[in-house]
Parts: structure tokens; C-alpha cells; sequence
């Protein structure tokens, strides 16, 4: 199975998108002026700007994702991945991840994400039941996009330790990269 997520050049847009309101927000707040004109128009712009259609962040195969999903989950609903949405978050967490580390788009492609949901974490509920449902996904960055490799039905013990698992695993230009960076400050 490979199912496309998004596009990272949708995530870009996204991103710059945030980036250009946010300064607008900031504008408003920290212009000491007394000049209701400029006021209102730093206004309007931010209500021209939040009206704007922000590009668009979406499943491309959101269907069949939603029906893997099913397929994997069955009747569990609780403590599973249930839709796009949230495996759209997790891929947008491993971008910031990258981003913060500083990883080149170019050296993204072939990264891996494996994500499996939380369940319980309370010592009541491990008193109650030994198990719950959860549900385990793997990503796969593209080039230009990330793609659902995997979805699978786990069980995993409830009680302490059963909180979401995020695992990134980079390849070996990206993790040259990230070292690189981290050396960037020494001789």
C-alpha cells in the first residue's frame, strides 16, 4: 500500500501563509499609534488576510486512507487513528522535526515515520483489561510528498508507558546533515 498523504509544497504554502498573518497580527498589537486610519487598515488587512482561502491541506487519497483505517481498526474507536486529519499531524510534526534540525528537503526524501496511537495510561485501567486496541502507521517521505505505506491493528497494554509513540528514522544523507549542523559551531 502507498497512498498519497500531502504534498510538501502545500506544507510550505501553509507555513508561509501562518508566517505572513502572524506578522500582521503582531503589527496591530505593537503599533503605538494614535492614527485610527492606519489602525483600520492594518485591520482590514488582517480580515482580507484571514479570509483568503489558506492553500489547501489535504488528504489526496483520503478516501482509501479512511477506509485502511477501517479496515485496521474495526469497530475500535477509542484509542485508534481514525481519520486523514490526524495522520496529517503526525507527518506536519516530523516536518517541524526536520525543520528544527535543519534538514534540507532534498536530503528528506526516503525518511520514515512509524506512529502507533496512545491507550490508557492510568493504573486503573491496567488493573481492568491487560490490552486495548491501538492502531500502527507507517509513513514514507517522497521527493515531494508523504505517503502511507502501512496501517495495522496492535494491541498494546494499557497502564503506565501506553502514551502515542512517534519514531522518525532518517536516512544516511539526512542524518549527516543533522550532524553537520550540530558541528557547525566548532572547529
Amino acid at each position: 500500500m502507498k497512498l498519497k498523504l500531502f504534498n510538501a509544497k502545500d506544507y510550505r504554502k501553509h507555513i508561509e501563509f501562518t508566517a505572513k498573518r502572524e506578522q500582521v497580527r503582531r503589527r496591530i498589537d505593537i503599533t503605538p499609534t494614535n492614527d485610527t486610519a492606519q489602525r483600520e487598515l492594518i485591520s482590514a488587512k488582517l480580515a482580507e488576510m484571514d479570509n483568503m482561502p489558506e492553500s489547501n491541506l489535504f488528504a489526496v487519497d483520503a478516501k482509501k486512507i479512511h477506509d485502511a483505517l477501517d479496515a485496521a481498526n474495526g469497530k475500535a474507536t477509542r484509542h485508534t487513528y481514525g481519520s486523514s486529519t490526524e495522520l496529517m499531524a503526525i507527518t506536519k510534526r516530523a516536518e517541524r522535526l526536520f525543520d528544527r534540525h535543519g534538514i534540507p528537503q532534498d536530503k528528506r526524501s526516503g525518511c520514515t515515520i512509524v506512529a502507533i496511537s496512545g491507550v490508557p495510561e492510568s493504573k486503573s485501567y491496567a488493573r481492568q483489561s491487560r490490552s486495548a486496541i491501538a492502531t500502527r502507521v507507517e509513513f514514507l517521505r517522497g521527493a515531494s510528498a508523504w505517503y502511507v505505506t502501512a496501517i495495522t491493528r496492535v494491541e498494546r497494554y494499557t497502564g503506565p508507558g501506553g502514551s502515542e509513540r512517534f519514531t522518525v528514522a532518517l536516512t544516511d544523507d539526512a542524518r549527516a546533515s543533522v550532524i553537520k549542523n550540530a558541528l557547525s559551531d566548532f572547529a
